[in-house]
């Protein structure tokens, strides 16, 4: 006698109507395991980079320059000539930092440069 029958469940779907008939569970194969890496997928995106321009150099310059910090605002304008050799306001502001610190000679170096790149500074 099975625990069916001696619980008295003996043909219990017939005895319930509307029963659901139950599908059993597919088992899953497990897919083996690879050792490849997987190659990555370029991009046409390139990575971007920091870069600073001449004119945010500048612009920190004339910040550090109102401040009265003269040595850092000459610094920056340093910077942005560096970046843009033609930047003839850097070079003109950077002779007024020297001038504003006593350096006459640069100041005057400075100022020719100026001229040199725009007539605006003559």
């Amino acid at each position: 006698m099975t625990q069916g029958q001696k619980l008295g469940l003996k043909n219990y779907a017939a005895q319930v109507p509307n029963l659901p008939t139950i599908t059993p569970i597919p088992t899953v194969t497990p897919l083996p395991a690879t050792t490849a890496t997987p190659t990555p997928i370029p991009t046409d995106t390139p990575s971007p980079t920091a870069t600073i321009s001449a004119g945010s150099y500048f612009d920190k310059g004339m910040e550090y320059y109102d401040s009265e910090n003269l040595s850092m605002a000459i610094e920056q304008f340093t910077k942005a000539i560096q970046i843009n050799p033609d930047f003839s306001r850097a070079y003109h502001n950077r002779g007024v930092a020297y001038s504003e610190l006593g350096h006459y000679s640069l100041a005057a170096a400075e100022k020719t440069k100026a001229c040199s790149l725009d007539s605006y500074y003559r």
